[in-house]
């Protein structure tokens, strides 16, 4: 985190929340260095050191959204692997799921708009990956597409973009209007 966040945001001065990617539950404990750096106050004196302000966001999925201010920008947790859906070996993550569908809804209800982050992409050089499991987040993500108006991903070492049409035909039953769906090319170890 030294290399990595503090020393290239140093002196930033801004708030700064995160979604972790597969990295972070590579560490010795599994992810929970990343919780308690960006979800509690346990290092404010490192983020003082380097200039940052710490705002602890609530958990590794979060959404941002200000009184009166139409947009507002979802982060999500796609783990290791990107597996939030049921899968023979393993529970998923029905309650991110389900967290980020009542948001939408709420975001729906009040006519804003919302940016979705996370780390694990499902759609990769042009093709709909089948390692990562993530068809529910997508289909909620079409189904609230009046809502969502860009997807960004990252993960992948090279910049993607699925243009609305595109991002809808790799998802079952799909039709557009989608999301502008960007995988940021620079979310990785190394590029």
């Amino acid at each position: 985190f030294i290399e990595g966040f503090f020393a290239p945001y140093q002196n930033l001065h801004v708030p700064v929340w995160a979604t972790p990617g597969n990295h972070e539950y590579y560490s010795e404990h599994s992810g929970r260095e990343f919780f308690d750096l960006f979800c509690t106050s346990r290092h404010q004196k490192l983020w003082q050191d380097y200039g940052l302000r710490l705002v602890p966001q609530p958990g590794t999925y979060w959404e941002l959204a200000s009184p009166g201010c139409p947009l507002i920008v979802i982060g999500l947790d796609s783990g290791m692997s990107g597996s939030l859906d049921a899968t023979p070996t393993s529970d998923g993550d029905a309650g991110q799921l389900a967290w980020l569908e009542w948001r939408l809804k709420l975001a729906q209800a009040a006519g804003r708009r919302a940016i979705v982050l996370f780390h694990i992409p499902a759609l990769v050089n042009q093709k709909r990956d089948k390692v990562p499991h993530l068809d529910r987040l997508h289909a909620l993500l079409i189904r609230f597409a009046g809502v969502v108006s860009a997807v960004i991903a990252a993960h992948e070492h090279s910049f993607q973009y699925y243009r609305p049409e595109t991002f809808a035909s790799f998802v079952a039953g799909a039709s557009v209007p989608a999301p502008h769906y960007f995988v940021s090319g620079a979310g990785g170890a190394f590029l």
